[in-house]
């Protein structure tokens, strides 16, 4: 669990950004390589494979479907999984405590470098929990901190958000504003990427992220756990309209940026 396996020969190496601009600031993709990398070298392990995601750290497996893949294929060839800092892997608690019950079973191996490995199994297993917890209540506070401060700003007569995308807020807070509008900008590339494949209707659209994988914002916000809507129903499908508000939000925010 957590740990190496005696037996392994190769590695996996994941990594892990919340944003694309952190692909080039503070520990960005090249640097969780070159750091991962050379504790694969330390280990006498094999890199099969480098892989890439830009998704936050709340989000579970559901939510990353590269990380899903890197989890499968080390399953599948006793490759160990190594990550430059634990919370690359994670900042959710409940979720890492399923990824070890998932490794132990599947038989595979995780290994971060900013953690260390114990020789006591349990201990291990211990260690990476409760630092899992010290991360998510780190991302717990600034999102507190983020409300209150929206809070008091709202208080002193702050216009938050943009009259001509109030219909998208849910709560009437920037914040979620700003999430909606993210959403949006990490969407657009790949339904570009359909529309240039000859795919240009909605329906058509809808049908291709669909076949992808990709998540609705809101299955999203079910994966994170801070959805209403009642998990029964099953996640968000794309539809005709969902497309369409993404690609007008979209469009949006690019107005904006221009003005």
């Amino acid at each position: 669990m957590m740990a190496i396996l005696k037996d392994a020969k190769l590695a996996r190496i994941y990594c892990r950004v919340s944003t694309g601009k952190q692909g080039v600031n503070g520990l960005g993709i090249e640097a969780q390589i070159k750091t991962a990398t050379a504790k694969a070298k330390e280990l006498g392990l094999e890199v099969v494979e480098v892989c890439k995601e830009v998704e936050s750290g709340r989000k579970t497996r559901l939510g990353r479907p590269i990380l899903r893949k890197a989890l499968a294929d080390c399953e599948a060839d006793g490759a160990v999984l190594i990550v430059a800092k634990m919370d690359r892997l994670t900042r959710n608690f409940a979720f890492l405590s399923k990824l070890a019950d998932a490794t132990e079973r599947g038989g595979f191996g995780i290994i971060a470098c900013d953690v260390p490995q114990l020789s006591n199994p349990a201990q291990t297993k211990f260690l990476w929990r409760l630092l899992a917890a010290v991360a998510e209540l780190e991302s717990e506070t600034v999102r507190e901190r983020t409300t209150k401060a929206l809070a008091v700003a709202k208080e002193k007569g702050v216009k938050l958000g943009n009259p001509g995308i109030r219909k998208v807020q849910k709560a009437g807070t920037l914040a979620q504003v700003r999430e909606t509008m993210e959403f949006a900008r990490r969407t657009m590339p790949v339904i570009v990427e359909i529309q240039d494949a000859g795919i240009v209707s909605y329906r058509g659209i809808a049908r291709a992220l669909e076949a992808r994988g990709v998540l609705t914002q809101q299955a999203e916000l079910m994966d994170q756990g801070i959805s209403r809507r009642d998990p029964l129903r099953g996640l968000p499908k794309w539809h005709p309209h969902t497309v369409k508000k993404v690609i007008e939000r979209a469009s949006t925010e690019k107005k904006r940026k221009k003005a």
